[in-house]
């Protein structure tokens, strides 16, 4: 999602899609939502694989999704 930094460098979630990422990267999207004045909820689908974000065992993100 971000792109800046390497995965180790900061904490990291697994979706249930196994795609990984940083849980802030992960947070902000989450916050930020849609990018437009059209409501979408794409914002909740991995942007690799575009399936619906799923990180249940991860109390920081869980809440938001």
């Amino acid at each position: 999602m971000c792109g800046i930094d390497y995965l180790g460098a900061l904490p990291c979630v697994e979706l249930g899609c196994k795609h990984i990422f940083h849980i802030e990267c992960i947070q902000k999207r989450l916050n930020f939502k849609w990018l437009s004045p059209r409501i979408t909820f794409s914002f909740l689908n991995c942007s690799k694989c575009k399936t619906q974000m799923r990180a249940d065992h991860c109390q920081q993100i869980n809440y938001e999704i």
